[in-house]
Parts: structure tokens; sequence; C-alpha cells
């Protein structure tokens, strides 16, 4: 009886080739878009899972208290972990540095080979027992040279992945042969291989390439490891054993604040614990150094998002399948009257949509694999596994079956019930007033599309304002390059040889960019006649008198730093409008005013105009500016003139930065970064939001014409002895366009008018996360209910304008 089923059904799917070209394409791009998702999605929130303590493992972070609200950090003071051991042995604490960019040297053979590594991550020697990858590894065969147990006792190891390994090391070299090499960090310190692990997977918070124990970073940054207000880029983990709980390690971190904190960084500082499966999807404490965080919000949008454009692609079956019903009916007539039940003619029609379903799922497994690709060629920060695992196929079956039965249910019941006496007879099914369920189902359709493009028109907006907002400084045609040496001395000898070339406007020495990423110092501030628990958060910038000129950053009171401030490392501050407004002091009143930060005591000598120093979607932090020692100018800024920012201007610019380089340090390694594209970097989720609802809206604008086509070319053939008629009693054709089309109109109408007060709650909702943002304005709307209409007409009136220009008489004879 299966067999027959089967038989049956590829019969009709050939019969009717246009109804299963549309059902197949329709399905496939809703099957397609969800495994995307799924994979998507698996990746997402499976970060960090994959350790044999990741349910007991918590990083421990930092709030911030101050009169005017709280910070939130995600790193803590690097002493920390250490004062935790003491106080709680039986826990086990984990510190980590970084990532951070560094030069690696490699001696392989006669060939001296350099590399700029973005990801060496410091680490004690927990750490590794705590993120141990037991759950994709097994420790023998995470570690492919050299073991947990010994590889820091070195005081100057380094543990390499596999893919970093094969990197610095050219030939054919087993793990173990790599153990003893050495390797230069910096061009300054001597590093011996110790272990070789296996390349860690993409989803993990805290990946690093190279790793070094945390006592050579704590040896070369005493200043940073010893400092208990200060905030350096450290983060502690701590794994609860069954026999604490949280608020057993709650009360030792008051404790331990109270012990190491003076009562006022006790009073500001607070610290807390975050699961380590919250890491990646909680926004409140930002991304770890090195990686990314995913809200819960955008999470939830996707798996909406998936369940949106299956839903359509059922739709469209149903559709389809209920405007062909009437087709079938006599069929089903004619197997009632030869005994067939209705069990039957279910199974039998269900079989169909399973045929169907069935081939656009194999097909969106290859269509899958394609965008999944297109997405890694896309995106630097991670890389989604595309592979036929278990979960992925267990995910696939469920999927095809729910496919089959939302789309095949409803129409197979439709069938199966019909009266064999009246369909035998012609006689129609009587209509039922008001809507029925096709007209339903088109109103849902078209209002998810309404619904993807309205959020489309926003997002863009909000893009566009990001990309053309004017961020207070001047990011155009300005490079950064790491500076070796700081020597202040060799500093000045390359700013003097630089200057020489046409091509170079202004060099800078600093700590950092005034832009949202890169290395940033934290402190806090008072005026020295407030009390000390009135101190509050600011961001620390160390910088030459040529920085204002390089960023083009406007002084509103006072005076920038100048070179008789370099005599006297405090002899004064420049800080932002934010600062002042947080002090509620005026711009010109403050300047003279002493200023107390966590590192010394200087009066305010000047006033900067607000800058962006933090991404849109956040507000302006104050900011203080000091020269502070050529020590934390390790930064090269360098503004290209004008006639030397394009084209082969800008080749021969870079080519004498280089040469000037190589006169000053012939071992180092030359790396530099424009502005302008590593602040690009700094929206990459809303990006990706973006081209997510770009993707999304075409696929869901062509899932709703295709089904839109496939229901006017049934009710044209439906209606054709109609529209004969009509044009021998001397229709015109526009008549006979609105006749058809009309019904249509009026559901796109009201698909439009149900869909966009949800889009405007759930795009209000999405903007509120940004503190500058677009307002939403009435033509997002309108301009999206216009692209839907004229896209949906246009489908719909291609084959009414073909049956109204038909020849009646033709029509007539062969109805």
């Amino acid at each position: 009886m299966l067999r027959n089923y089967f038989k049956i059904a590829m019969r009709n799917l050939q019969r009717h080739r246009l109804y299963t070209l549309i059902n197949v394409l329709g399905i496939t791009l809703g099957f397609s878009a969800a495994v995307v998702i799924y994979i998507f999605l698996s990746a997402e929130t499976n970060f960090d899972s994959f350790h044999s303590n990741s349910s007991a493992t918590y990083r421990i972070v930092q709030q911030y208290h101050t009169s005017e609200g709280t910070q939130f950090w995600n790193t803590t003071a690097y002493p920390l972990a250490e004062a935790l051991r003491q106080e709680l042995p039986q826990a086990t604490f984990a510190q980590a540095a970084g990532p951070m960019g560094s030069v690696i040297s490699v001696q392989d053979g006669e060939q001296l080979r350099r590399f700029e590594e973005d990801k060496v991550l410091y680490a004690d020697e927990h750490y590794l027992s705590v993120f141990d990858f037991s759950k994709v590894f097994s420790q023998q065969e995470l570690w492919l040279a050299g073991s947990p147990g010994t590889a820091f006792d070195h005081p100057n190891a380094v543990v390499l992945t596999q893919a970093t390994a094969r990197r610095y090391f050219s030939g054919e070299h087993s793990p173990e042969e790599l153990l003893g090499r050495t390797l230069r960090l910096n061009d300054k310190e001597t590093l011996m291989v110790t272990g070789v692990i296996q390349d860690l997977p993409s989803n993990t918070s805290l990946s690093f390439e190279v790793l070094i124990p945390y006592a050579f970073f704590k040896s070369q940054h005493e200043y940073q490891a010893n400092n208990w207000s200060g905030n350096y880029q450290g983060t502690t983990f701590v794994v609860l054993p069954e026999q604490l709980k949280e608020a057993d390690i709650l009360n030792t971190l008051a404790a331990v604040e109270k012990k190491h904190l003076s009562a006022t960084d006790s009073k500001r500082i607070e610290w807390l614990l975050q699961p380590l499966q919250e890491v990646h999807t909680d926004v409140t404490y930002g991304s770890s150094p090195g990686s990314y965080v995913v809200s819960r919000e955008i999470i939830l949008g996707m798996m909406s998002l998936a369940v949106f454009l299956v839903l359509i692609a059922c739709v469209n079956y149903i559709n389809l399948a209920t405007a062909q019903s009437l087709k079938r009916s006599r069929e089903v007539g004619v197997r009632k009257v030869l005994g067939a039940s209705r069990r039957q003619l279910f199974l039998q029609y269900i079989t169909e949509t399973f045929l169907i379903s069935l081939v656009a799922a194999l097909l969106s497994l290859l269509l899958a694999k394609c965008v999944i690709d297109l997405i890694n060629g896309e995106i630097t920060y991670t890389q989604y596994n595309f592979s036929l695992s278990l979960d992925l196929l267990l995910f696939g079956t469920l999927l095809l079956l729910s496919i089959t039965l939302l789309s095949g249910g409803y129409p197979a019941l439709v069938l199966s019930r019909l009266a064999p006496v009246q369909v035998l007879k012609s006689k129609a099914v009587p209509a039922r007033r008001g809507f029925s369920l096709r007209q339903l189902l088109i109103v849902f359709q078209f209002s998810a599309v309404q619904l993807l493009i309205a959020g489309t028109i926003i997002v863009a907006s909000q893009m566009h304002y990001f990309r053309s907002t004017d961020m207070g400084y001047n990011k155009e045609a300005v490079l950064t390059v790491p500076f070796p040496d700081t020597n202040a001395d060799k500093q000045e000898a390359f700013r003097q040889r630089l200057m020489q070339n046409s091509g170079i406007e202004r060099l800078s020495f600093a700590s950092g960019t005034p832009t949202p990423y890169g290395r940033k110092y934290g402190t806090s501030f008072r005026l020295a006649h407030e009390p000390e628990d009135r101190m509050k958060r600011a961001e620390l910038m160390v910088a030459d008198q040529e920085y204002l000129a390089v960023y083009e950053l406007e002084v509103v009171a006072g005076n920038w730093v100048t070179e008789a401030n370099k005599t006297d490392e405090f002899n004064g501050f420049v800080v932002n409008e934010a600062l002042v407004r947080m002090l509620g002091e005026d711009p010109d009143a403050i300047i003279g005013k002493q200023l107390v930060i966590n590192e010394g005591q200087a009066p305010v000598i000047g006033v900067v105009k607000d800058f962006h120093n933090n991404g849109l979607q956040e507000g302006i932090s104050p900011c203080v500016h000091m020269y502070w020692g050529a020590g934390f100018l390790d930064q090269a800024h360098i503004r290209l003139a004008g006639h030397a920012a394009d084209g082969a201007g800008l080749g021969a610019a870079l080519s004498a930065v280089e040469e000037s380089w190589k006169v000053f340090f012939p071992d180092a390694t030359f790396d530099f970064t424009f502005v302008d594209d590593s602040l690009a970097q700094h929206y990459i989720l809303e990006n990706m939001v973006y081209k997510v609802f770009r993707v999304a809206s075409a696929v869901a604008i062509f899932l709703g014409c295709l089904g839109l086509y496939g229901l006017v070319s049934f009710v044209a053939v439906q209606r054709t002895k109609e529209v004969g008629i009509r044009k021998v009693l001397g229709a015109s054709w526009a008549s006979i366009l609105r006749l058809l089309t009309w019904d249509f109109i009026k559901l796109l109408l009201i698909a439009v008018i149900v869909a966009t007060p949800v889009a405007w709650y759930l795009m209000q909702s999405w903007l509120q996360d940004f503190a500058n943002r677009i307002s939403l304005e009435w033509w997002h709307f309108f301009g999206a209910g216009v692209i839907t209409l004229f896209i949906a007409l246009a489908t719909v009136s291609y084959q009414a304008i073909k049956a109204a220009r038909a020849n009646p008489v033709k029509n007539l004879r062969t109805e």
C-alpha cells in the first residue's frame, strides 16, 4: 500500500509541474534558512560549554558604583586571584591577561621569520585545568606535545596551538620535535616551547593562539599586576566545588575588598559572579578581550526569524494546495465511490507533501552549505561549522516531519472529507462568509514580509547613522603603528626623520586612539576639595603634544599638553566636556582647579570638546588626557598628507614609514592599522543584524511572491470561462485585471496595516539599546508598505494581465 501511495504521488507531482516546482522552491528556501539559523544558534548558544566544569565555572566581574550610576566591567584587578586562593583554598581560581597583540620572531633554520599575533594570552597554571575542552578532546587528544602538569614549569614557557606551530616552523615537524624550540617575544624576551595543543573551537570566549605563563606577564608588568584599584584587562575565573555555593564566594569577595582595597575603593568597587554559560549572551558586562557577545534578544530574534520563514513556506503550500483542491475534487469523489477511506486519502496527500519536503530538504542542505561558506568568508571574528552531525540530522528530520504535517495536514483533511456525490455532480463547495483560512494565511504571510522590510529599512538607517555621525575626531588617513621601544630619544629621532617626508603631515605618540576599539586604561577622578567617596570612573589617555593635531580634537577651554608639561609628569590634565559636566562645572571655570586621579594630582589645564571614545551604541565616557612619561607612549599615530591618502601617494607614504622604521628597528616587524578600518570592526554585530534582515527580507519576499504567483495562476485558470464571457460582453482588460487582483490587494493592505504597529514596537525596542540612535519616522513604515505592495502587485499583475488579454473565443472553446 505504501508503495502505491508513492507511485500515485509521483504521478500527480509530474502532472502538476508548476505546482510542484513552486512548492519545492518555497520549502527549500524555508528549510535552508532554518538550517543556517540552527547552525548559527548552535554555535552561539554553546559558547564555552565544552569544559568538564563549565556549569560550575564563573567569571568574576566588577561593578563600579558612583553617584552618577554604575559601570560594568568584565575584568578585575590582577592580584585578585592569588588573594582568593589564600582565603578559599578549596576552590579553583584561574587568572588570565589578554589576549594581547605581540610580535613573535622565530629562527627557522637560517631564516628569521616574524609574525604579528593578536591572540597572545597570559594565563596561570590553573587556566588549562579550568578550561580543559574535555567535551571536545580528551587530555591526550588536546595535548599533542607536553602536558598541563609541566608546561608552565619553565618561567619563560610558551604553549602553541597546532595551526600556530605549523605557521612558525616550516617543514615536517612532529609536535614532540618542537618542544625546546625558542621564540622571541616583541624582539626582547626569549620563550621556550613547552607544549603544543589542538586548535581551539571557534566558539570560546577567551581564544588564544599563543599561551604564556601569567608569572611571565607579572614580571614584565609589575605596576599593573600589583595594582588593586586599577583595571588592566585581567580576567579572573572560579570553579565552585560541590561543597561551596555562590554565596560563599560572594562573602569571600566582600572580605577581600575590605582587606585589600582602600575604604573609598571598597565602597565603589563590588565584585560579583557571572556564570560562564552567560558570558557570551549577557551584554551587561560587554565582550571578553578578543571576543564578542551576542545578546539574548538577537538569539531570540533569530529563532523567531527561522520560525517565520518556515511558516511562510508552509503557508505557500497550504494556499496552493487548497486552491487546487477543487481541481482534484473529482479524483476524490471517484476514489471514495471505489471504496477509499478518509484515512487512505489523507495518507495519499500527506505522502505527496512528504515527497516535496524530502526533495526540498536534500536541496536545502546543499544550499545551506553554500550559505555557511559565504558567511565564513565574510566574517573574521568566528567560523561556523557545517557538518552532517547527529544533532543536525535530528534537527533536519524533525523539521522535515514538521513541515510535512504543517503544510500537508490541512489540505489533506480538506480533500479527504469532500462528499463524493456533491463533487461528482460538479457542485461547488459553498463559500464561507468572512475570512477564509487561505485569506488569513495570505495576511499572515505578507505581514511577516512587511515586518522584515520595515526592519531592514530601519536597521539600514541606523547603520548609515553610525557611518555618517561626526565622531568628534578625524579618523581619515590616520594609521597606528605599535612602537617596540618607548625610549623618548629614539621616539623623537624617529619623528624627526619621518617628518622630512612630504607624505607625512603629523606624528604623535600615545597609549591608544580616541576610538572605541583597542587598549583602554581606566582611572577614577574627583576634585581635590571633594571627599574620597565622590570618586568617579573615567578613561585615562596618555598622549604627547602632537595628539591634538593628529586627530583634530577641539579645545574649548584652556590649552592642550605642551612641551613644557613634559618636564613634569603631573603638571596638568586635559579633560573632556563629559567629565566637566559630571563634576557640575563649567569648562572655563574648571581651568586651574586641582583634579585627583588614581595616578596622582594636578591642575586641569584644558578642556576638549566631547568625542565618541565609546561606540555609538554607548554614551561618551569622561576622559583624562595627560603626559605620563614615554613608558606609556607605545603607539605611533601618523596622519598622512592629503596627496598621500590614496592611490600611488599612499604606497609611497607607507614605504617611507616602513623605511624609517627599519632604520631604528631593523629586527622588529613593521605592522600598521588604519584607524577608520579598525573603527568599522566595532560595529560587527550591527552589520550582521543588517545583513540578516536584508537576506531574510529577500527570502520572505520571494516566498510570498512565489505563493501569490501560484495562487493567481490557479485563480486565472479557474475563472477562465468567466473572464471569456465578460470579455465577449464588452468588459475591458483593465476591468478584468481589477476583477482578478482586487481580492489580493485588499489582503495586502490589511497585512500592511496589521504589521506596521508590530514593526514599530519591535524596532523601537531594538533601538533602545543604543545611546545614539535614529528616531522612527513615518516614512520607514510607509516606504516598507509601498515596497511590499509594489512587489506583490507586480507578481499578481503579471498573471492577471496575461489572463485578461487572452483571446475569449479560445478560452470559451477550451473551457
